[in-house]
């Protein structure tokens, strides 16, 4: 058995736990993750890379996160609920702490 580098060992327990699905909207990304793009939730510069803070998406799903389609909040609380799932608390607190942040920042505006 060969050795892996630390982010294959991440891409491989990611493709695991994800099961041949996009952890997001569930299509088909293939058991190995061939069809699949490996997802940092908080970006490489800013967190240490660990299965809890990755995630297989779908290349329409990646390409929408990448954009912000339909909005930062939005995947940040997709995420959040993604780490719940699994008992990446830590994570999830991280998100939930960047929603805070984001809504003081942006307020949403109330209808007339």
């Amino acid at each position: 058995m060969g050795t892996k580098t630390p982010l294959g060992r991440i891409r491989a327990a990611v493709c695991l736990r994800a099961d041949g699905s996009c952890e997001c909207c569930s299509a088909h990304v293939g058991f190995d993750g061939e069809l699949g793009h490996l997802d940092h939730a908080f970006g490489r510069a800013h967190v240490a890379e660990a299965v809890s803070n990755c995630w297989i998406l779908c290349p329409t799903c990646h390409h929408e996160k990448t954009n912000n389609i339909p909005r930062a909040t939005w995947w940040l609380a997709r995420f959040a609920e993604h780490c719940g799932k699994y008992g990446y608390h830590a994570e999830a607190d991280r998100c939930d702490a960047r929603l805070a942040v984001l809504a003081q920042k942006f307020p949403l505006k109330e209808a007339p």
